[in-house]
């Protein structure tokens, strides 16, 4: 086996879910072109930055951009709103800026003095043809924090599978094939194989290459249900006097004026 086939060997397979266990920037070169790229990188500004090795943050999504940009249509990006979007200065105008979304999180937590209630997705690409009403891009979900983890899963940055759920649902389309290049414990994953899609994950830790393969190989009747608590379906304007009352009545306990 050449150094080569070895690199585009996949760690597991099943039926619409490929894993490729190493280094995402050694393994994209070898794989097919997919319809959307959906990716929740190290970021920058994060205490687990170390998690891109040697190269850092920036220089590692730099680098994967440009091996992801002739091999999609779609590329979805998801940071936390303390990251610096300038991080996405290298996604290059092959892949035009489409739109923004809001992944509100609640309860939302403190980080510092700063109060943290949302993820950012940043969606860049082709639009979808106009199809009159049949497909609204909503820009912005709401998701609910279990408070705790599947899977026996320890990953030090675990995502709601809501929030992939919803980006799926909205910004790609039954049958597509999903590419998730730095997969994590599969989160993606199992979102895109839930909704009727095919998916392609890299993640260069073999334990959590280990936990995505397990969530994937579950029997179909788990796909099939939703996964508790669902999106909340509300009026967006209900949400600031809860999350307002919320915050005051954390803040107090902590010895904080929020008011």
């Amino acid at each position: 086996m050449t150094p080569e086939t070895a690199r585009a060997t996949p760690y597991f397979t099943t039926p619409g879910v490929t894993i490729y266990c190493g280094d995402a920037l050694k393994i994209l070169p070898y794989l097919n072109p997919v319809d959307v790229v959906i990716t929740d990188p190290v970021w920058p500004r994060t205490k687990n930055a170390s998690m891109a090795g040697d190269l850092g943050p920036w220089e590692l999504f730099t680098r994967a951009v440009k091996l992801i940009t002739p091999k999609t249509k779609r590329l979805i990006v998801i940071l936390g709103c303390d990251s610096d979007p300038r991080f996405l200065k290298t996604v290059p105008a092959e892949l035009p800026y489409l739109v923004t979304c809001w992944l509100r999180r609640i309860p939302p937590v403190m980080k510092g003095n700063i109060l943290f209630g949302a993820e950012v997705a940043y969606v860049f690409g082709q639009p979808f043809p106009w199809e009159h009403t049949k497909r609204i891009l909503t820009t912005e979900c709401f998701a609910v924090s279990r408070g705790r983890r599947d899977f026996g899963n320890d990953h030090p940055c675990p995502r709601n599978i809501a929030i992939l759920d919803w980006l799926i649902s909205k910004y790609t389309a039954e049958g597509q094939t999903v590419l998730d290049p730095f997969c994590g414990s599969g989160t993606t994953l199992e979102a895109a194989l839930k909704a009727g899609r095919k998916a392609i994950g890299i993640d260069i830790v073999q334990h959590y290459c280990d936990i995505a393969a397990g969530r994937c190989r579950q029997p179909p009747p788990l796909f099939t249900e939703p996964h508790p608590p669902p999106l909340l379906h509300f009026p967006p304007h209900w949400l600031p006097p809860v999350v307002e009352c919320y915050v005051k009545l954390r803040g107090r306990r902590r010895g904080i004026n929020l008011t």
